[in-house]
């Protein structure tokens, strides 16, 4: 397919234009990346614990909740032997 001499120097311009919008938004997209990065630092120097460094705790109820689970499993099993003889 033949284009025109003016479809040509339409395409280039379009093209160009092109271009300076990729450029344009290039900038913009690194000016971001780089106030995330400070972001990021400020964060992590502010607030952020390691979740290595965090204490855990089992609260009670959960703990008696699994030694009732456990009592469960146990008397079950006891009489399923029970049975079985």
């Amino acid at each position: 397919m033949k284009f025109s001499e003016e479809q040509v120097k339409e395409i280039v311009a379009l093209r160009e234009n092109m271009l300076q919008q990729v450029d344009k938004h290039q900038e913009g997209i690194d000016m971001l990346e780089k106030n995330i990065t400070v972001l990021d630092e400020f964060l992590k120097d502010s607030s952020f614990v390691k979740a290595s460094k965090l204490k855990t705790q089992v609260k009670p109820e959960i703990e008696e909740k699994r030694k009732c689970q456990n009592q469960l499993r146990i008397q079950f099993q006891l009489k399923k032997e029970m049975m079985a003889k």
